[in-house]
């Protein structure tokens, strides 16, 4: 399946007449890997990834594996792109394995009841999380609520998994586990883009990492090389340096904030 990719070209993407995203290109996104948004609030990222999904309007071209998303029904889309949003609605008083055949509904709407449950619970076992089934979701804990929104997006068997921040407020256990199971769902030949707020997570994990900035693109590669101290005091604002650890993770050390003259010109530089 290496021949698959995500292609993003001169996407644009509006609220009323304010562009959020301004004529995006992204290099192909191949699959079998993990790619990492990053970037300031208020960047694009999320935009962006609910623009793939079909839940906002946009322009331009998103191309998966051939397959013109953006002129894809919702229906049609929900059968190649698998979304997970920052968090599940509270109050809908259902149960895990409910709001995941909910989720099956709408790439299969005249699909057979009993066998979408079975598709539920399949998906289920596959994460581990099959004890999970039929606890209310409303109930569920920060690590729990996140294991779910995954079976959900997974639930259609999609080619792109598109994640937004699914490790925000969880702690480190629950972060390996999500990052962890992404990695072996990527192994089936997927593609997963997810939008990371954790720079040293998602050089550990990610493939590939694209740094967006004002709506835009500031730079994408590996980590290694998108993670720079210059990448840093443009798009962050902030003085620091960056190490590669063993693990291949990386370790930032800030040292100041660039709206002090004096810090900010000793990194001018340094990078200079």
């Amino acid at each position: 399946m290496s021949n698959k990719s995500l292609h993003i070209s001169g996407l644009t993407v509006s609220y009323g007449r304010r562009a959020i995203i301004r004529d995006l290109h992204v290099s192909p996104i191949q699959a079998g890997g993990i790619t990492a948004l990053v970037g300031p609030n208020g960047a694009g990222k999320s935009t962006l990834l609910r623009a793939i999904a079909g839940l906002l309007p946009a322009s331009g071209k998103v191309w998966l594996n051939g397959q013109n998303l953006l002129a894809m029904s919702r229906q049609q889309r929900a059968a190649y792109v698998g979304f997970m949003p920052q968090s599940l609605p509270a109050g809908v008083g259902l149960s895990v394995l409910e709001t995941i055949v909910t989720a099956l509904k709408v790439a299969s709407p005249t699909g057979n009841e009993k066998l979408l449950r079975r598709r539920a619970v399949a998906v289920l076992e596959r994460l581990n999380a099959v004890h999970l089934a039929l606890e209310p979701l409303d109930r569920l804990s920060g690590g729990q609520r996140q294991m779910a929104g995954l079976a959900q997006a997974l639930a259609p068997d999609p080619e792109l998994l598109l994640l937004d921040e699914p490790t925000s407020a969880l702690d480190l256990r629950h972060q390996f586990h999500i990052m962890r199971t992404v990695r072996e769902l990527t192994r089936s030949g997927r593609s997963a883009v997810i939008v990371l707020h954790d720079l040293a997570l998602a050089a550990e994990w990610a493939d590939t990492v694209v740094v967006m900035s004002g709506g835009g693109l500031y730079v994408e590669g590996r980590p290694t090389d998108a993670v720079t101290p210059v990448m840093l005091r443009d798009v962050y604002g902030v003085v620091a340096d960056v190490v590669a650890l063993p693990s291949g993770s990386l370790r930032i050390d800030i040292r100041d904030l660039t709206d002090n003259g004096a810090a900010a010109r000793q990194a001018a530089g340094d990078a200079a």
